[in-house]
């Protein structure tokens, strides 16, 4: 993922979860909001209690692979917070969770096929 569509600060994540939308499945959280760029801004909050760190970024690599892979509308600001579920799952249910919360959101460009 490129360096201009991470949410890196501390103030990028506080000011995204001010009045924003969220949506709930099973494996993840979605909150979004606008920006006002012309690129959407990606970021990952994964608590401690899913286990070490190696653990953590198995699930970060995983969600990053998905999202890339992924065709989204740009200007918003997104962030992914996991919940337990998602440690039994493989790639292609992790895929296609990200893919089922972005068409609710309608972020997903009409161009991509699920």
């Amino acid at each position: 993922m490129h360096k201009d569509n991470r949410l890196k600060t501390k103030s990028d994540f506080s000011n995204l979860y001010i009045n924003s939308k969220r949506l709930i499945n099973n494996e993840l959280i979605l909150i979004l909001k606008p920006n006002n760029c012309t690129l959407s801004r990606f970021g990952f909050s994964i608590k401690k209690k899913f286990g070490t760190a190696v653990k953590r970024n198995k699930i970060k690599r995983r969600l990053k692979e998905s999202i890339r892979r992924t065709n989204i509308i740009g200007g918003w600001d997104i962030v992914f917070i996991p919940r337990k579920n998602i440690k039994t799952k493989n790639y292609q249910q992790i895929e296609l969770s990200i893919k089922n919360l972005l068409i609710r959101a309608g972020l997903l460009n009409k161009k991509v096929e699920i």
